[in-house]
């Protein structure tokens, strides 16, 4: 019984360490994930973008040139508004074809930079879901290893006592 206790302490250990390393490891790659799309963002130099129903002849939108995109909160922001927009163009009620009015060049373009900002904010979300693993398996690990270092000293302790016991008797 007590080779058994101690081994299970030291296998227990040895995941304890493992999950540890890997929490480190998916943190780290979370905080890169994250600050690659940032750095992204920012080199592209993408305009705010606002949302505005009464504006039919722009397609909805108001692009705000003095303005770029730097923040996670723009970036959802910009998605919004865009994803607004391209529901209002296809509203019966609102006007015939605005995406005739802005031409294929355009409305391609407006498509495409829609689905780039979707993109974005996927990778922010993985890069948030790597750092909540990351913290979960270092959660994990060091449990792991107090329960491993509890286990080899309370098996220890328990053989040294009754060894102690069969002694006296």
């Amino acid at each position: 019984m007590q080779g058994f206790g101690k081994v299970a302490g030291i296998v227990a250990c040895i995941i304890g360490i493992v999950a540890l390393v890997f929490g480190i490891l998916f943190m780290v790659m979370g905080a890169a994930t994250a600050n690659e799309v940032m750095d992204t963002v920012e080199a592209e130099n993408f305009p705010e973008i606002s949302y505005d129903e009464n504006s039919p002849a722009t397609g909805y939108l108001e692009l705000h040139m003095g303005t770029k995109i730097d923040t996670v909160e723009e970036i959802e922001a910009a998605a919004d508004a865009m994803t607004a927009a391209r529901h209002k163009m296809y509203d019966p009620s609102s006007q015939a074809n605005v995406a005739a009015a802005m031409g294929d060049q355009a409305w391609n373009n407006y498509l495409s930079f829609e689905g780039v900002l979707g993109l974005m904010l996927s990778g922010l979300g993985l890069a948030g879901l790597l750092a909540f693993m990351g913290i979960l398996n270092i959660i994990i690990g060091i449990a792991l290893i107090l329960i491993g270092i509890i286990i080899y000293k309370l098996i220890g302790s328990i053989a040294g006592m009754s060894a102690a016991i069969a002694g006296k008797t």
